[in-house]
């Protein structure tokens, strides 16, 4: 008997192995990369920027430090940021999705995602009736502008050096300035919501500063304003990526798993193909990202806010225990505690703890907790 629950345990052991291998080779052989892929409804467009020197506009980070409760850049910073010198025009790959419901609306939702990933992180090719941000949003009546990250995806890729949060923050104002102005698409949006993830978040906290007018309602996901030990694991598993300009890293395979998921509540499928479309980040965006200079822009917000966490994200939540186990909401302090005070200028803020997730909070198992909570807090504050 003891022999035939051994076996039994063995043979289970090796089947469930074989299937793992079965589908990472199915994935690998006839799943390709979709840079192109995106929700129906969706059209493709090149939306042109110009884009400043960042070793100028990293000095506007001390411009950070007024503080006012209106929604007007004193002119003073307006002249300083209109004076920045241009390294040139570079495109920027972007789907504009229409709703797939009847709508009545004039707001857009305009996604930008974090390092290492692309649109597809926002509009997933896999089960997207569960993973897509871009689908929940056009079924709930949103214009969505989906895009490339400067140096990600179908974006150009200039050299490093000028690919910093700072760089970002500029021609994400100038997409902005497109798009309530009825330059994309020929669409004229009088309200912007910005919904980010980790770095994309830090940019649109740069715009909250220096613009205080672009962004209407702004949304951050995977970043608050303090980071993790986590965080040094992500620094010391990139790597350069041969195929793009010096300066430009990528994630070892196999490590995005432990970097930005609770893998225990992880389709396997969604960990092989975010590992085959993974993208890259820069040097000069992680020194940017580490002078947490957009924690202090954030705290600038005079927008209805709303921050939203996996529970057990190694990259924001402090460790716990012996084990370092990363947690967000422990008997002692919880997330939103810790975001006390932080926006004493925003009229409201939200903070939002997702359970059984980790970093990716809207690729988990329960996405439809994440994504819920977006569209219906987008729901109640634009109402």
């Amino acid at each position: 008997y003891q022999r035939r629950v051994r076996g039994s345990m063995k043979c289970t052991f090796v089947t469930s192995f074989l299937s793992l291998v079965l589908l990472f080779f199915h994935y690998v052989t006839c799943y390709d990369p979709q840079p192109t892929y995106a929700s129906p409804n969706c059209v493709f467009i090149n939306v042109e920027v110009q884009v400043c020197a960042s070793g100028v506009i990293s000095l506007l980070s001390n411009l950070t430090t007024w503080q006012t409760t209106s929604r007007i850049v004193p002119p003073s910073v307006q002249s300083i940021i209109g004076q920045l010198p241009m390294e040139g025009s570079y495109s920027i790959a972007s789907w504009l999705c229409s709703p797939t419901v009847s709508y009545s609306t004039n707001k857009v939702v305009l996604l930008v995602h974090g390092a290492t990933y692309s649109h597809l992180y926002w509009d997933f090719p896999y089960q997207p009736e569960k993973y897509s941000v871009v689908r929940a949003l056009q079924q709930a009546g949103y214009f969505v502008l989906n895009i490339d990250r400067l140096g990600s995806g179908l974006s150009d890729h200039p050299p490093f050096a000028i690919v910093s949060l700072e760089a970002a923050a500029i021609y994400i104002h100038q997409i902005i300035f497109k798009l309530k102005n009825g330059l994309i698409g020929g669409v004229t949006f009088n309200e912007v919501a910005f919904i980010g993830h980790s770095m994309g978040s830090a940019i649109g906290a740069y715009v909250l500063a220096w613009w205080p007018l672009d962004i209407d309602y702004y949304i951050s996901t995977g970043l608050a304003h303090s980071i993790s030990i986590g965080t040094i694991a992500l620094a010391l598993n990139v790597f350069p990526d041969v195929d793009q300009p010096i300066g430009y890293l990528t994630t070892y395979s196999g490590t995005r798993g432990s970097l930005f998921y609770y893998v225990s509540h992880t389709d396997p499928s969604v960990i092989l193909i975010d590992e085959i479309n993974k993208q890259t980040v820069t040097a000069q965006e992680a020194i940017s990202a580490f002078s947490l200079d957009w924690s202090v822009a954030m705290s600038l917000a005079r927008v209805p806010v709303l921050i939203v966490l996996g529970n057990y994200d190694s990259l924001i939540c402090p460790p716990l225990g012996l084990l370092l186990q990363p947690v967000c909401d422990t008997p002692l302090t919880t997330a939103a505690q810790r975001e006390v005070g932080r926006f004493p200028l925003a009229p409201s803020y939200d903070v939002y703890v997702i359970p059984n997730a980790a970093h990716d909070c809207t690729l988990h198992n329960n996405a439809d907790i994440a994504i819920g909570q977006i569209v219906n807090w987008l729901n109640t504050e634009t109402s």
